[in-house]
């Protein structure tokens, strides 16, 4: 068994987070999610520090193991190392999960 941690910016994926529908707004706050306290989660900073605390667990739960790999989903070279961790071509990377562009300020 491999495990593959994606990583973030943290504040650069709660940012994103919260321009998904309500995701951030009401689904996370509302839900029981391991290390986010319900009530939790509705803005953007407290998103980023359950992220920022889920890698920080991640890293030490799997620190020295063989089997674990860990990329940011902003590295350029990530389809390749993931390929190559995993043995696999990744033709299909970067081709969906496209996310909605943020609102513009009326000005």
């Amino acid at each position: 068994m491999r495990f593959i941690l994606t990583t973030r910016d943290p504040a650069k994926a709660a940012n994103s987070m919260m321009r998904w529908n309500n995701l951030g707004k009401r689904r996370l706050p509302q839900a029981d999610i391991p290390g986010l306290p319900r009530g939790f989660g509705s803005t953007e900073a407290e998103l980023a520090r359950w992220m920022a605390g889920h890698y920080a667990f991640c890293r030490r739960v799997f620190a020295g193991a063989g089997n674990f790999m860990e990329y940011d989903i902003e590295d350029a070279d990530a389809p390749e190392k993931i390929g190559s961790y995993l043995g696999l071509d990744l033709p299909w990377w970067g081709q969906s999960n496209m996310g909605k562009p943020q609102a513009q300020e009326a000005g």
